[in-house]
């Protein structure tokens, strides 16, 4: 999954950690 964001390193960030967070939970639920 991308997400895609405008081009400042801001939202490059929010992502980043936005979508690693998703990530973390996404796998989290898979183990419940």
């Amino acid at each position: 999954m991308t997400i895609l964001f405008s081009s400042t390193n801001e939202s490059k960030e929010l992502a980043k950690k936005y979508g690693y967070k998703e990530w973390m939970i996404s796998r989290f639920m898979n183990y419940i």
